[in-house]
């Protein structure tokens, strides 16, 4: 049995429809279990790879009576975003996880931000109280569907290649995802870091200081293609697929390829080895063109040969 905690009845003779307090989470995640479909379940992979770190958020908010004294509080499963488009699409598989009907997107806001939001205290308490080990279990079952929440909410798109975002103090989930790309066999680079703690950024006009160090890894553009389909984002996208159709007419020559290996065998990580090429050179080689160079692979074949099953 995977998860018994939380296990409030779903009311059987409607299966598509419950209420708030009527959710629980899933027995099993082989599709046996009639109130959790296999549609249903890839929707909670998908929602799961949102909330995980990412931009979506499992909260509780207080509530009161009508004298304004504390009646307890409610718990709510919500994404705030710039891109209507990811709020949507997170709306309607939110709706199927939970069983309900999609609510409305809210905004945009002052901030051009745009809100989804549901009201799902057993969730919440569900949320609140999962392991590690059962989230994995969640991942490595539904790879893909997982993998596009966390796409969608993490990644940027670079110059030929999709970068996944993360930080320091959760970097098993990062390994995690970055697991799961090479298993679904997409081409990925090493977990590296980026920036630094201390680094101002600034997130819907909101100057944000970072307060751990930064990591990220890229993935194969047009191995995310052929594996994940798209993302949610409507202008990562665009820039992703434009990416990959314009790659073949960019080559890069034998003599820069040399300079590449070159500085790597100096000491120089891909990430320097690309700044110093496109400083002296004019010519920019992604970091992850220029590690995969240092394997002497060209596929992924010949790349997985050289990896650990469970590196």
């Amino acid at each position: 049995m995977f998860m018994t905690h939380c296990s409030l009845s779903w009311k059987r003779s409607n299966p598509g429809r419950m209420s708030k307090a009527d959710w629980a989470p899933p027995r099993f995640l082989d599709g046996s279990d009639p109130s959790w479909p296999l549609e249903r379940l890839r929707a909670l992979a998908y929602i799961v790879g949102v909330v995980l770190k990412g931009d979506g958020s499992v909260y509780k908010v207080k509530r009161v009576n009508r004298k304004g004294e504390p009646a307890g509080y409610n718990g709510e499963v919500a994404l705030r975003v710039s891109a209507p488009e990811f709020a949507r699409y997170f709306c309607r598989r939110c709706a199927v996880m939970l069983g309900r009907r999609p609510t409305k997107v809210q905004g945009p806001y002052s901030d051009h931000c745009y809100v989804a939001k549901f009201r799902a205290i057993v969730f919440y308490r569900w949320w609140s109280s999962i392991r590690a080990s059962q989230i994995k279990r969640i991942a490595r079952t539904f790879p893909h569907e997982y993998l596009k929440g966390r796409f969608d909410s993490e990644a940027g798109v670079g110059s030929y290649c999709v970068y996944m975002f993360g930080a320091a103090d959760h970097r098993w989930v990062l390994a995690l995802d970055n697991q799961l790309c090479r298993l679904i066999g997409m081409r990925t680079g090493p977990i590296l870091p980026y920036g630094k703690a201390g680094a101002k950024s600034y997130i819907y006009g909101r100057e944000v200081i970072s307060k751990v160090q930064k990591l990220r890894f890229t993935v194969n553009s047009t191995d995310f293609i052929k594996r994940l389909g798209r993302l949610a984002v409507d202008t990562r996208n665009r820039k992703l697929h434009d990416m990959v159709k314009g790659r073949r007419w960019t080559p890069w020559s034998a003599a820069i390829r040399r300079k590449a290996m070159s500085l790597v065998r100096d000491g120089l990580s891909p990430a320097d080895v690309s700044t110093e090429i496109k400083r002296h050179l004019g010519v920019h080689v992604p970091p992850m063109t220029i590690y995969y160079w240092g394997k002497g692979t060209r596929s992924w074949a010949g790349y997985s040969a050289t990896i650990r099953p469970n590196s």
